[in-house]
């Protein structure tokens, strides 16, 4: 790989890594309001976190749009560094999921009424658990582009 190509890897991280930070960060709120509960005992409070959610879900998207499209993490990382593909496809299967996992936990907390606590405790659990699955997504995309570069430095390989 050249340097005009491990720059270009770089610079899609580089573009790629803000929205990442961004959705971890709205997600890290979304937990916090779910675990408060506070969404259970008033509506508005209800259709704000419902709205942050939705806000979420498309900040995902765009996130997977950019990583995923034409001169993106992903396409770089597969034209420039072959011999990473299934970590990069790897990183795309995880975007369904958690895309998947975004839609059930809204749905979820739209069918919650704070009534049933063991309804609110898995509505609780799923947050936290897309939480940690977000974080190791954000880690494995994060890894796989610092070991682009290095493997093109000739330093780790």
């Amino acid at each position: 790989m050249s340097a005009t190509e491990s720059s270009e890897v770089v610079s899609a991280c580089r573009a790629d890594t803000p929205d990442c930070e961004q959705i971890r960060l709205s997600l890290s709120r979304v937990v916090e309001q779910v675990a408060a509960e506070q969404w259970t005992r008033s509506p508005a409070s209800g259709k704000i976190l419902l709205a942050e959610l939705t806000q979420l879900r498309a900040d995902l998207r765009r996130h997977v749009t950019e990583a995923e499209g034409p001169g993106g993490l992903v396409q770089c990382v597969q034209k420039q560094c072959p011999w990473m593909d299934q970590r990069a496809e790897k990183l795309m299967r995880e975007h369904a999921a958690l895309d998947e996992w975004l839609a059930g936990l809204e749905m979820m907390l739209r069918q919650c009424d704070g009534a049933d606590p063991g309804q609110c405790a898995a509505v609780r659990k799923s947050a936290a658990e897309l939480l940690q699955s977000l974080r190791a997504h954000q880690e494995a995309g994060n890894t796989l582009v610092l070991d682009a570069y290095w493997t093109d430095l000739g330093v780790k390989g």
